[in-house]
């Protein structure tokens, strides 16, 4: 019984770029969090931050103070994914859609294992070293300069500006609510960079999420009005929804905390000639997700192999992840 492998995996590779647009759809996060797309002769993402301070000084006598810039990176390099169907050699022919339907099901496994791979690590911000972790200019509560730091953390910073320290926290224990979405919010728009100067705005609305058991309560959140009561009677309030989109509600299968929620923000960013959106936890895809077909050699089947490689970059602005981890 002849086969034609090489017309399979034509019809294969050609079904991943006709199908993953519908795939992803499926996927709730992917529709505010865009992968970032690594070209095929890199093997690892980087992306950098200059810390530095009062840069910029009034003058005219055409020599400014140098100052000094220390930078810090967040960096990954994404792991292989892979999987193989088993077809039965008559099916192959007689039923050309189970190669399709191979393709489609692989589609949906590997972006259901990056959406599971990005909540985890999100749930797990409090427990990843911190890019800056070590420099000398942030340190624990409680601790001293050189201590480990965490990506959502409680930090005293040192600012390179020689300023006075000052805390700074991203990690909370709070239910979600008006005054919890409130403070996330405002601490947010305060956050100090490690020079001390006050971090840039977001540019946008925040992207709210939560585990299953809150994603209603953050829908809710985003959406309720007429709230309020004063002297004149009910008040109509916008809610969140006009600086809070989502919500995304991080996979019942994600291990980790009972009751996590939050809310991150995005800012744009040019990587591989790529425009992004970056958010602080983010995706990175390895350039060419493909499909080989193979027959066996000792049995009356092919294999459809599919092939990815996949990892999770931080950031290294964590401020613009505000978490709660009960």
């Amino acid at each position: 019984m002849s086969v034609d492998l090489s017309a399979l995996a034509v019809t294969a590779n050609g079904r991943i770029k006709t199908s993953t647009s519908a795939v992803l759809g499926r996927f709730g996060f992917l529709n505010y969090v865009k992968p970032i797309i690594q070209p095929a002769g890199v093997t690892t993402t980087k992306v950098g931050a200059s810390v530095s301070s009062n840069m910029w000084t009034s003058g005219n006598n055409g020599s400014p103070t140098p100052v000094d810039i220390e930078s810090m990176a967040g960096s990954v390099t994404p792991i292989p994914f892979e999987v193989s169907k088993k077809v039965e050699l008559g099916d192959a022919t007689t039923y050309a859609d189970q190669v399709a339907g191979a393709v489609d099901d692989f589609l949906n496994g590997f972006y259901s294992t990056m959406e599971e791979l990005w909540g985890t690590s999100v749930l797990g911000a409090d427990a990843f070293t911190h890019p800056a972790s070590g420099e000398a200019y942030v340190f624990p509560f409680g601790g001293s300069a050189g201590d480990a730091s965490f990506y959502a953390d409680n930090v005293t910073i040192d600012p390179v500006s020689g300023a006075a320290n000052f805390n700074q926290t991203n990690l909370y224990s709070a239910t979600i609510g008006s005054s919890t979405l409130e403070s996330m919010c405002a601490a947010r728009l305060n956050a100090r960079d490690f020079s001390g100067d006050r971090a840039p705005r977001p540019i946008g609305k925040g992207l709210l999420f939560a585990n299953t058991s809150l994603g209603m309560q953050g829908e809710s959140h985003l959406a309720r009005t007429n709230e309020g009561l004063d002297g004149a009677g009910a008040q109509l309030l916008a809610g969140f929804g006009d600086r809070l989109m989502g919500p995304v509600h991080i996979d019942s299968k994600v291990t980790g905390a009972n009751v996590v929620w939050g809310a991150m923000w995005s800012r744009p960013a040019t990587l591989f000639g790529g425009e992004y959106d970056l958010y602080p936890v983010h995706p990175v895809v390895k350039e060419g997700l493909s499909i080989r077909i193979e027959r066996s050699t000792n049995s009356n089947h092919i294999y459809v192999l599919g092939y990815a490689k996949l990892g999770i970059l931080f950031h290294p602005f964590q401020y613009d992840l505000q978490i709660s981890i009960a």
